[in-house]
């Protein structure tokens, strides 16, 4: 099956066993492309097939478009997502037993080798907040509480163990028994409220090269940022 035929199979309500194996085989394959640990792509397999089937049952599917090349690149932000969530699990576990990785040790780079990454990872983020900053003292002052909210849920939900409707329910003050329909417009809404602030913030970033506020080097990586910080 075709990318785009398996997302209208689930889409259906009633998936049929070719559907379901056509989305793992989909997700196995672009997790091999990302990822070159074999334990690390399998956790990171099955991370994505939990969370794309949730999200299409509770109504929370992100995806817009319907081509094949839409919905792979659908799949691959989820795997890049997972690939992180792990990464920055094994790295809380494993900081001060390097026994243990020799023990776990696996044909390519495992997750809890890549001490300068986590590093690069928090210096990036500070310069993301910095530059989210900037952008919020230009914003008109009626829209900063939306424009922090919307920040703030963008960090929480990649680096926290959290969904889109957990954090749209809390922060809207709704209920088990809200309405689907309307459950799925709140999160809709917040998604729109973070692309907004992903472009404001590069918008600023692009701003502070331009004037030679900043290298080369911090432009690409807020843009990388601003980007990966895209929770599906």
């Amino acid at each position: 099956m075709k990318p785009s035929e398996i997302i209208q199979a689930f889409r259906s309500g009633a998936p049929t066993s070719e559907a379901w194996e056509a989305l793992d085989a989909l997700v196995q394959s672009r997790a091999t492309r990302h990822i070159v640990n074999v334990s690390d792509r399998s956790d990171a397999q099955q991370n994505v097939l939990l969370k794309f089937v949730q999200q299409l049952q509770n109504g929370t599917l992100t995806l817009t478009g319907t081509s094949d090349g839409a919905v792979v690149r659908y799949i691959d932000q989820m795997v890049r997502n997972g690939w992180h969530t792990a990464h920055r699990a094994v790295k809380r576990q494993t900081t001060t037993a390097p026994e243990v990785l020799e023990t776990n040790a696996d044909p390519g780079k495992h997750f809890a080798d890549i001490v300068d990454e986590e590093e690069a990872w928090r210096q990036g983020t500070a310069l993301l907040q910095d530059v989210f900053r900037e952008t919020l003292a230009e914003t008109d002052v009626r829209y900063r509480p939306g424009r922090e909210r919307a920040f703030r849920q963008m960090l929480e939900l990649y680096f926290e163990e959290t969904t889109v409707v957990a954090v749209v329910m809390r922060d809207d003050g709704l209920s088990d028994d809200t309405a689907p329909t309307a459950l799925k417009r709140a999160c809709d809404a917040a998604m729109k409220n973070h692309q907004r602030v992903r472009e404001a913030v590069i918008e600023t970033a692009r701003t502070r090269y331009r004037e030679g506020r900043c290298t080369e080097g911090d432009l690409g990586l807020i843009e990388r940022l601003a980007l990966e910080f895209r929770r599906r």
